[in-house]
């Protein structure tokens, strides 16, 4: 059943995605239908397989995967379907046991997955602006007052923009205090007094889904990447 566990999660992150990419907003119909599946495929191979070995790994998956998936909602690191996401993804695909693995709680090794491959985008905001530096953009006109430390930061978390398309999920990154415009740095942002900005930095709203969707394509090919990057960095320190 393992493979089709497997090709669920691909089709419900693959589906899921596409509305996060869209409108960053995902209907709770699909989480229904596909926690019931995962359910249903839990019950159907405890009946009429009679595997009892899971008995207290999957309802283990499921309870730290809800316990770190909501936490991090209500802490506001990301939105509600994320959460939604992971905690139906432990019900559907609750485990996994790739070649080299720290535990086989499949949620968590996409969601660790998906962290490290969102690195990606710091590293091409801070590329991209470095480029646009390189050729004389004024990237911080208007902000001479700023710390050298916190133009640094920006330029890893977006980029100065032209104008802010309404369909173009950015945030600010800036604010005006007493006349004077600063860079906000903070995670609690709301992009609606953002629309239809002009030459300002802003920072995208993440389709966190669609990174879950490479995250468990990875782990599925790679396996666990913080247990690739732990013997990376052992063998870097051993030599």
């Amino acid at each position: 059943m393992l493979v089709l566990r497997v090709a669920i999660s691909i089709i419900m992150l693959v589906y899921t995605s596409y509305f996060d990419l869209r409108s960053r907003e995902v209907d709770d119909k699909p989480w229904i239908v596909f926690s019931l599946i995962g359910i249903s495929i839990s019950l159907y191979e405890l009946i009429f397989e009679g595997i009892t070995s899971d008995l207290i790994n999957i309802p283990l998956s499921v309870l730290i995967t809800t316990v770190i998936s909501f936490g991090l909602y209500y802490l506001g690191f990301y939105g509600g379907a994320d959460a939604k996401a992971l905690f139906t993804l432990s019900l559907v695909l609750p485990l996994y046991q790739p070649v080299e693995y720290m535990h086989q709680f499949a949620p968590i090794m996409v969601f660790t997955n998906s962290l490290i491959l969102v690195l990606i985008l710091p590293v091409y905001y801070f590329a991209k602006n470095v480029y646009a530096l390189a050729n004389g953009e004024h990237l911080f006109l208007g902000f001479e007052s700023e710390a050298t430390w916190r133009k640094a930061a920006v330029m890893f978390m977006g980029c100065r923009l032209k104008k802010v398309d309404i369909d173009g999920f950015y945030f600010s990154l800036e604010r005006t205090v007493d006349g004077v415009r600063r860079f906000d740095l903070s995670f609690s942002k709301t992009g609606d007094e953002f629309l239809n900005a002009r030459d300002v930095w802003g920072t995208p709203g993440i389709p966190l889904l669609l990174f879950m969707t490479v995250g468990l394509i990875t782990l599925l090919l790679f396996g666990d990447l913080t247990v690739q990057i732990i013997k990376l960095l052992f063998a870097l320190i051993i030599n």
